[in-house]
């Protein structure tokens, strides 16, 4: 199933990461190809395959593009909390 897959994948990063010692945070990416960046409206019809439409302020971009702004400042917002819980950050993963 894919959700083995997914485990696969992230336990083979996580062994990675503590092989190199080197520090990982994992950000959840709930919602960020259906967030606006101009006004945070959050719609699943913002997103129509490659392309993000905002449905309230008119936005357009290229939704994975701005997804991974999203999470890029998702985790910018989390940064200051320190990691804990085994590379486990608020609960996620």
């Amino acid at each position: 199933a894919a959700s083995d897959v997914y485990k696969r994948q992230v336990d083979r990063i996580k062994n990675i990461h503590e092989v190199n010692r080197v520090g990982i945070v994992f950000v959840d990416p709930e919602y960020t190809s259906q967030t606006c960046r101009r006004c945070g409206h959050i719609d699943k019809g913002n997103r129509s395959g490659e392309m993000f439409k905002c449905k309230k302020c008119g936005f357009v971009g290229n939704a994975d593009y701005l997804a991974s702004l999203n999470i890029r400042d998702r985790f910018a917002q989390e940064s200051i909390v320190p990691v804990v819980n085994g590379g486990r950050r608020n609960g996620v993963l």
